[in-house]
């Protein structure tokens, strides 16, 4: 039988990666959980609204809202993956036999 051997790349991140990957998925996580409250405060609201007007003004505020938390959400995502990126480790090079 033949045997190869095959050589593996992994990066091992330090104390400082592990904490930034930690605070990256934590923000993101934060992000989702105060978008999906949004809308379930938003849907209360159109539900509990009198007149067109106040639904009319429901649905503009709901969208600028929505505007902030996805501009929010985005600027933070670049700037902490970037972060996360940048403290990713170094290459470890493993051979194995296969």
């Amino acid at each position: 039988m033949l045997q190869t051997k095959s050589l593996i790349e992994k990066r091992s991140r330090g104390p400082l990666g592990r904490l930034v990957a930690i605070v990256f998925w934590g923000f993101n996580l934060l992000m989702l959980l105060w978008l999906l409250s949004a809308i379930g405060v938003i849907g209360n609201q159109l539900d509990s609204a009198a007149s067109d007007v106040q639904q009319t003004a429901t649905t503009i505020g709901a969208g600028i809202g929505f505007s902030m938390i996805l501009g929010v959400w985005l600027i933070g995502a670049l700037v902490l993956g970037l972060v996360k990126f940048l403290t990713r480790g170094s290459i470890e090079t493993y051979e194995i036999e296969i």
